[in-house]
């Protein structure tokens, strides 16, 4: 086969990916099954997509849309066990980014607001809590490789996109729940000695430093003239610490579409 036709194969086969998730998004709108079969998260994540719905979803329509938010939290949060394969992981946290940038396009008078829809307000701490668990054991995990990479990567992006599930850092709900999970032990090991942890390679990238202290710096801001914040320990002195950062908002960084380094292959035929 020549090079050009190969080419023009390759585009079309992404082109089917592309169009076979976002048929199960629609259909997971619709009210229709989309998990039974197992493949969902086998899928390429068009995490735009994703997004813009959530974003452009009428008001009329959010009872219908929490139902599917609630299922796709739920879904995803299950995904993250190192029960699944890395790459069925690594989907299911750019998935929930989507979600999470989604959200952060839209105005709310009340911030519990963001609660109830994801898993609703009473199971916020449990489900949070378990959420926060797994990706802190991502961020954690001693395992070496290109896949321990990617998963990392994906986790801190993740993270990147909760902090931007509000169009005010300040009164980002999700951030308050997250500060008692202690990150800053992780993410400092991380901002510090990323060589250490990963030997350099084509996987470690100078961006994954650079993910991490975007998001070091963000959830240093948060509220850091109200209460204790222990991320400020992981914040590198000026001129590259605080003085320099603004806080009003997580702007381009933390808002921009994850875009995670490719997923681990799946080992499904």
């Amino acid at each position: 086969m020549s090079a050009s036709r190969r080419h023009h194969t390759e585009l079309d086969e992404r082109r089917y990916l592309k169009e076979k998730v976002v048929a199960a998004y629609e259909a997971l709108w619709r009210g229709e099954e989309a998990f039974a079969d197992g493949g969902f998260f086998h899928l390429k994540v068009n995490a735009s997509w994703l997004q813009a719905h959530i974003a452009a979803l009428p008001q009329a329509e959010m009872a219908t849309g929490r139902a599917v938010l609630r299922r796709l939290f739920v879904e995803c949060c299950s995904r993250l066990s190192p029960d699944f394969e890395a790459s069925v992981q690594s989907h299911a946290m750019e998935t929930l980014a989507g979600v999470f940038l989604g959200i952060g396009c839209r105005t709310f008078h009340n911030v519990a607001d963001v609660l109830d829809l994801l898993c609703g307000i009473e199971a916020a701490d449990a489900a949070f809590g378990g959420l926060f668990a797994q990706i802190k054991a991502l961020l954690s995990s001693k395992r070496r490789g290109a896949e321990a990479v990617a998963l990392r990567r994906s986790a801190v992006r993740l993270l990147l996109a909760l902090a931007a599930a509000a169009a005010d850092l300040q009164s980002n709900i999700l951030i308050d729940l997250l500060m008692p999970h202690r990150f800053d032990v992780p993410l400092g090991v991380l901002l510090h000695s990323v060589d250490g942890v990963e030997p350099p390679s084509s996987a470690a990238r100078p961006s994954e430093r650079e993910d991490v202290a975007t998001l070091v710096l963000l959830l240093a801001s948060y509220r850091r003239h109200e209460s204790p914040n222990s991320f400020l320990r992981c914040v590198p002195p000026p001129p590259l610490g605080l003085n320099t950062f603004h806080t009003s908002r997580p702007s381009a960084p933390a808002r921009r579409e994850p875009e995670p380094p490719s997923a681990p292959r799946s080992r499904a035929g």
